[in-house]
C-alpha cells in the first residue's frame, strides 16, 4: 500500500513536531519523525494492526495506531492505498477529533 497524507493530517504532524522541538529539543523530535514513519511503513504493511474508531466510522473502518503515547495516526485503506486522514494530540479533547474528521 501507499500512504497518502491528507493535508490535515500533514500540518498536524508538522505543529506536533514544532511543538516537540519547542518543548523537549530537536533530538526527541528526530525520535517523534522516526516513530511516524516507522508506524506509517508498519501500517503500509499490515492496515489492520490498528485499533476501530467507532466514533470516527460507525462501520469500523476508519482506524488509529497510537505514537510513542503522545499522538495517534488516523487512517483507512482501499485496495492499494493508505489514507492519512490526521495526526492528533491525544492529550486533546476526543470530540474536536470527531468533529475535525466529519469536516
Amino acid at each position: 500500500m501507499r500512504p497518502i497524507w491528507s493535508m490535515q493530517a500533514y500540518e498536524a504532524y508538522l505543529k506536533i513536531c514544532d511543538s516537540i522541538r519547542k518543548h523537549f529539543g530537536s533530538r526527541t523530535e528526530k525520535k517523534y519523525i522516526a516513530a511516524v514513519n516507522f508506524a506509517v511503513k508498519q501500517l503500509a504493511k499490515h492496515p489492520g494492526i490498528g485499533k476501530s474508531e467507532y466514533e470516527l466510522a460507525e462501520d469500523g473502518s476508519v482506524h488509529s495506531k497510537i505514537i510513542n503515547g503522545l499522538s495517534k495516526i488516523i487512517y483507512y485503506t482501499d485496495s492499494d492505498t493508505l489514507y492519512i486522514a490526521d495526526v492528533w494530540d491525544i492529550r486533546q479533547d476526543p470530540n474536536i477529533l470527531v468533529e475535525r474528521f466529519t469536516k
